[in-house]
């Protein structure tokens, strides 16, 4: 039978692996933790993960998502006024370092924004796309919609503290997820430090460094980028992303105590649970692009055709490093098919279950109308009347003609 099926992967990130990564509830700090795989968005450990958090500084991945979606010169100048500077000495802020009547580069903005947490950064841009830090914050609200977050609610772009300014680790590593898949920013999430053009009131340029790596230790070379964050209500924060030996992971920490002489605990949680996750944890290939998968019956009246599938493409999760793809199983929702089917209409799912848990799921919708055989479609409910007339008529006509060369042969 030719193809008619379309495939499509559906990854079960609501779900958290039974088999959790060997760390004492105490050794933990951080009151909230994800860690999601970055290709799939599966969660695979967390606590808390769906609780609302302040998220702090963590705010301007979302930002800066937006900003660099908006603006595409990254060479436009833009000149800091004291309108854009306006209480975020008084709030406390973390900036970058711009000062008022100076001109600088969109580019300079975005680093100063995520690299040292700049809310002088922050206000420009929203002042420069949407004329104001309330109509910029619109833009973040109605983007984290479109992304389906629908636990979290900005009211400005720094994470300064506001009771409604919400989220969930969750949400923030989603969204993370999300923007790490624009390059511009990827590129800037990863950058350690950098050096902004000169300027009159900079003729050596801004040192920017940023706050994940300066406190990161050494032995977290796996680390690609992070986005710190702290208020005396949200703790200390940290949303950061990791690669090692084909794994790509997402961790999202919150609400970490803030102990007497700065102690980034924020990093040292991650160091704790990226190595924890990469020494027990190993991605396993579930499916290989165009593999073969276990032939579909198409249920006819008189006769049944198989239909041959393959996987759209390869599905990867990240599991406990004693689960191979053998241990897991593949079942079909529905073992066979009957028409008619309808071009769109969602017809099978292949779940892929290991120990007990279902990982993913492959589904397939039809790209095109099949309809019953033809023999059978004579014999339907709506047919019966017609059908009954139109044998009656032949019933007729044969008794008619058999009577009729009867009374010939007799008539010889």
């Amino acid at each position: 039978m030719g193809k008619f099926l379309k495939g499509f992967i559906s990854i079960c990130c609501c779900l958290i692996f039974t088999q959790p990564l060997s760390i004492s509830a105490d050794e933990i700090a951080s009151q909230y933790y994800v860690l999601m795989d970055a290709k799939t968005s599966r969660v695979i450990e967390g606590k808390g993960e769906d609780d609302l958090i302040y998220p702090a500084s963590m705010t301007k991945i979302m930002t800066l998502l937006v900003a660099v979606e908006q603006l595409k010169d990254l060479d436009e100048k833009i000149t800091i006024t004291d309108e854009m500077l306006a209480g975020l000495a008084e709030a406390n802020a973390s900036v970058a370092g711009f000062v008022s009547g100076e001109t600088v580069s969109v580019r300079d903005l975005f680093y100063g924004l995520m690299l040292p947490s700049g809310a002088d950064a922050c206000v420009a841009l929203a002042v420069r796309i949407a004329g104001s830090e309330e109509a910029y914050v619109e833009l973040m609200n109605e983007r984290a919609a479109e992304l389906g977050l629908t636990q979290t609610h900005f009211v400005n772009t720094t994470g300064l503290h506001e009771d409604a300014h919400v989220s969930t680790v969750k949400e923030i590593a989603l969204l993370l997820k999300a923007a790490l898949r624009n390059p511009v920013f990827k590129n800037i999430f990863e950058t350690k430090e950098i050096i902004t053009e000169t300027t009159w009131a900079h003729p050596e340029g801004i040192y920017l460094i940023s706050s994940t790596f300066r406190y990161a230790d050494p032995s977290m070379d796996y680390l690609i980028g992070g986005k710190t964050g702290f208020t005396y209500e949200a703790g200390l924060c940290l949303a950061s992303a990791a690669e090692k030996e084909n794994m790509s992971l997402i961790l999202v920490t919150a609400k970490a105590p803030v102990e007497l002489g700065y102690q980034p605990i924020h990093i040292q949680d991650a160091k704790l649970i990226y190595d924890k996750a990469f020494d027990e944890y190993h991605q396993v290939v579930l499916l290989s692009k165009d593999e073969a998968l276990p032939a579909l019956t198409i249920k006819q009246k008189f006769k049944a055709n198989e239909l041959d599938l393959k996987a759209p493409e390869t599905i990867t999760a990240i599991l406990p490093k004693n689960i191979e793809r053998e241990s897991c199983s593949y079942t079909y929702l529905n073992e066979s098919l009957t028409p008619p089917i309808t071009q769109g209409e969602l017809i099978q799912t292949l779940t892929i279950t290991c120990q007990g848990e279902a990982i993913a799921s492959l589904q397939f919708t039809a790209e095109e109308n099949i309809e019953k055989d033809l023999l059978f479609q004579l014999f339907t409910k709506e047919n019966t009347a017609l059908l009954f007339v139109i044998l009656c008529a032949v019933t007729a006509f044969v008794y008619r003609f058999l009577h009729r060369r009867d009374k010939i042969n007799n008539e010889a």
